[in-house]
Order: structure tokens, then C-alpha cells, then sequence
């Protein structure tokens, strides 16, 4: 359900066009026999042990009245992205595809929005830039009913700002033409905040390259740009400035982190010769840029992240690795705070090299998001063909599902990922690798278990129970 598109760009060509932005329970006996009941979607208050998030630290034997094996496949315990819809709503004809949007998660409609980017045609023929504001209802992209919107332009920034329930964007390009005005989304109309002023001091400058990202906790949308060495500070109606920028790059990623209270930027290309590809992590306290990595994820740009509320980590996937135009990169990565750890099996479904991908967190349904980007591929003298797909993609909790309410009949496949979850602990219990976890979805079931391996109940929106 691709849609294709074709490229005839070369590798200096390429290169030019990005320095210029104008890139197309802990339990620790050794043993123990239990009878296991989960009840899920409603507060035990009876039981102190009850809460959201349940972990144990089991071992489990199975004592069952029956053999049971569970079918080879491949290890669910640990992150995989999945294919969730390879819709391509964008263009007249439904068969563009798009590159260079903004993108934010608003939190309280729980939809990404998407604006702008340049849209060209299966045939590379036209590629105009952009205006229109796109919505994800959960399966499928909608455009929502409004009748002002900013103009047209590829490669802006957007940040949610939780507290006032808006979009922030700023910036972009139109062709040469780079921007430095303001507009919100509220979710019914784009609402005008500061005009284009390329002369303007009280505003960051014409960017064509930022990042953004809400910093909840002090309110403030902030701002990294190349051009002034500044970072900035959107409180709603003005826009602050601090004396301090990481080393100037375009094409970074950034996100913030609630629980450490600091934004995090990773990644991208210095625009200063020699245009080094970068893989250093900053932080940003709200007063200082902080160097807190050099190592993890190769040197890159174009690539996407987002912050996983539920396990406490910034997810990055993807990117370019070099000035080579087939260069794309198909790795996924994760910061606790501290290092970057390696996701080895996450594009095991199909998710691969792409740049220019963004990515989002729905904490309804507790699944990361990764939403078009591509990748060139080459056809023989000099030319490549670009592959940019509208599809998106998901990934849940690593771990094997139960759902109790399953019907655990022919034709309902059993494989313990979310779409096909097993209906017995029992099966998810010996498919799991020690220290897996195991996340239970829906209902309650009895089933008699002896228990020998470390392994991690979840529960998946509300709380469990277990044993008598």
C-alpha cells in the first residue's frame, strides 16, 4: 500500500539541499504453587496491593492437566513496530505522499496533528508545499472543518502546550523564503499569534529548521534555532530568549522528559563546515545546555523521537547516517535518563531504514507512533527512487498479551502480541523468556500455576489481582 515516489537526485545534490533546508511483585520464593485470577478495568479498594501498575518478580512452572507448547515466533518481550494503517489521505487524488510536516500529540483530544510539508505525486512530477492541517482519529487521517490557516511551508516546528490545550508553530520554509511568525492549533481553528518580521528582535529570527518541545513543568514552549545562538521560550503571548544554545545543527530531534524535568535534544548536522553528522545528547534545565552523552545511536539527522510515559523513556528511530542519498537508517533506541540502549529486534514486522518519519505517544492506548518519512533507493546511473509512504506504524509495551475475553478458538491466531493476545496465563507464561513481561488486558480466569522464572505482571489500563 505504498505509495512511490521518484527521486533523481544525486548524492552532492543531496547534500547541498540539507545544508539549505531544502530537502525533499517481587514474590521470591524458588517455588510456589497459586491459583491465579486477574480482574481487570475495575479498582479493587479492598486489596492495598492493587494499583495501575502491578510488578512481580515471579518464577512460574506450569501444572496443568494437559502438555502444552506454545508455536515458535518470534520474541514478543521485547519492542517491535507493527503496521497499523497504510492509508495515504494526502492530495486530491489520495496518492501523494507527504514530506517535511510539523507534527504534535495534543494530549487532550488524544490526536496527533500534522501541518504543512511539501507533497509530491507518485511520479516526482510536482511537489508543492503545503498548508493543510491533518488529524489521526485512531485509524485513519481526517482534515478538520476550518477556514484560516497559516501559509503554505515544509519543515516548521510544533509542540503541544498542555496547559492552554493548543499547537505551537513556528517557522519553516517556503521555497527561499524562511519564516519567524507564530500560530496555534486549538483543535477547531489555527489562531494568528506574531507576524512574519525578519527584522523583528523580540521574536526568534527566519528559521527554516527548528525544534520544539513543551516543557511542562515551567509552562514554556522551547525553541532551539541555527541562527541567533540563542535558545527561546514561548509563554503564550511573548517570546523570551537565553544567551545559551548547544552547537548550531539543523535537522536535530527533541522532546521532553516529565519525570527528569529537562528537554532533550539528540543528534542532527552542524551547518558549519565540514557539516559534521552529530550523536550528542543535551539537556536543557531551563538554564543551562548540559553535554550528558556522546555515545549510543550513530551520528544522524532526520531522525524522530518521542517520550514513552508509560515505561519513563525517550524512543529515537530512524534518520540519515551521511551525505550518501540511500543512507537511511532503521534503528530504534531508548534514554533512561542516563544511556542510550539498543531496541536489536524492534523493526522485525517491516519497519524500515527511513528519514524524515515523526513520531508520537498515545497515552490512551499506551502505543508509540511512527507516521510516514522514507527512504531512496538506487535504480542505476546516478538516479533513485524515493519510497516515502504515508503508513503508520505502532509499537506497544514489549511483552506477551492476555486477554481473558479471547475467544481461544480456530481462526483467532494466538501469537501473545497485542492484536492476538493469548487467553490463558498459563500460554503466555511458557512462551515468555525469563524476565519478560506479561500484560493483561481484559476479564479474569482461574488456572492453577507453579511459579519458578523471573517474569513482570502489567496491567493494562487499571488494576489486577492475583491469587487468593
Amino acid at each position: 500500500g505504498a505509495t512511490e515516489g521518484f527521486s533523481q537526485m544525486t548524492a552532492a545534490m543531496k547534500a547541498h539541499l540539507r545544508r539549505n533546508s531544502m530537502k525533499t511483585y517481587d514474590i521470591q520464593e524458588p517455588r510456589f504453587t497459586c491459583f491465579a485470577s486477574a480482574w481487570l478495568s475495575k479498582f479493587v479498594t479492598k486489596h492495598p496491593i492493587v494499583a495501575n501498575r502491578l510488578r512481580w518478580w515471579v518464577g512460574i512452572f506450569l501444572v496443568l492437566p494437559f502438555p502444552f507448547s506454545a508455536p515458535a515466533q518470534p520474541d514478543a518481550c521485547s519492542l517491535g513496530w507493527q503496521l497499523t494503517s497504510s492509508d495515504s489521505p494526502f492530495g486530491d487524488f489520495h496518492t501523494w505522499y507527504l514530506i517535511g510536516q510539523a507534527s504534535a500529540y495534543d494530549s487532550r483530544r488524544h490526536v496527533p496533528v500534522v501541518f504543512g510539508g511539501l507533497l509530491v505525486d507518485p511520479n516526482g512530477r510536482n511537489v508543492p508545499f503545503d498548508s493543510g492541517t491533518w488529524e489521526w482519529n485512531g485509524t485513519q487521517w481526517e482534515e478538520p472543518l476550518h477556514f484560516v490557516e497559516p501559509p503554505p511551508r515544509s519543515d516548521a516546528a510544533m509542540a503541544y502546550d498542555d496547559a492552554r490545550g493548543v499547537c505551537v508553530l513556528f517557522g519553516g520554509h517556503l521555497n527561499n523564503l524562511a519564516f519567524n511568525d507564530t500560530y496555534e492549533w486549538d483543535g477547531s481553528k489555527w489562531i494568528f499569534r506574531q507576524a512574519f518580521d525578519p527584522t523583528a528582535t523580540d521574536r526568534p529570527p527566519p528559521t527554516a529548521h527548528p525544534v520544539m518541545a513543551y516543557d511542562s513543568a515551567r509552562r514554556l514552549t522551547v525553541l532551539v534555532e541555527n541562527v541567533s545562538g540563542k535558545t527561546w521560550e514561548w509563554d503564550g503571548a511573548i517570546w523570551s530568549s537565553h544567551p545559551t544554545t548547544p552547537p548550531s545543527r539543523i535537522h536535530s530531534a527533541m522532546v521532553y522528559d516529565p519525570i527528569r524535568q529537562v528537554t532533550v535534544l539528540f543528534g542532527g548536522q552542524s551547518d558549519v563546515p565540514p557539516y559534521n553528522f552529530l550523536n550528542d545528547t543535551q539537556t536543557w534545565d531551563g538554564r543551562n545546555w548540559t553535554q550528558v552523552s556522546t555515545g549510543g545511536p550513530a551520528p544522524r539527522y532526520d531522525h524522530a523521537m518521542a517520550y514513552d510515559s508509560h515505561r519513563k523513556v525517550i524512543v529515537l528511530f530512524g534518520g540519515t547516517a551521511s551525505d550518501v542519498i540511500d543512507d537511511q537508517l532503521g534503528d530504534t533506541w531508548e534514554w533512561d535518563g542516563q544511556s542510550w540502549a539498543p531496541q536489536l529486534d524492534a523493526g522485525r514486522f517491516g519497519l524500515g531504514p527511513r528519514e524524515g518519519s515523526t513520531m508520537w505517544y498515545d497515552a490512551v492506548q499506551q502505543r508509540l507512533m511512527v507516521f510516514g518519512g522514507g527512504r531512496y533507493l538506487p535504480v542505476g546511473g546516478g538516479v533513485y527512487k524515493g519510497n516515502f509512504p504515508n503508513d503508520v506504524w505502532e509499537a506497544r509495551p514489549p511483552g506477551y498479551w492476555v486477554d481473558f475475553n479471547a475467544p481461544g478458538l480456530p481462526g483467532f491466531p494466538e501469537t501473545g502480541y497485542f492484536n492476538e493476545p493469548f487467553n490463558t496465563l498459563a500460554e503466555a507464561v511458557t512462551s515468555a523468556n525469563a524476565g519478560c513481561t506479561l500484560n493483561l488486558k481484559a476479564g479474569s480466569r482461574a488456572e492453577t500455576i507453579t511459579i519458578s522464572k523471573p517474569l513482570t505482571l502489567e496491567a493494562f489500563f487499571g488494576p489486577a489481582t492475583i491469587g487468593q
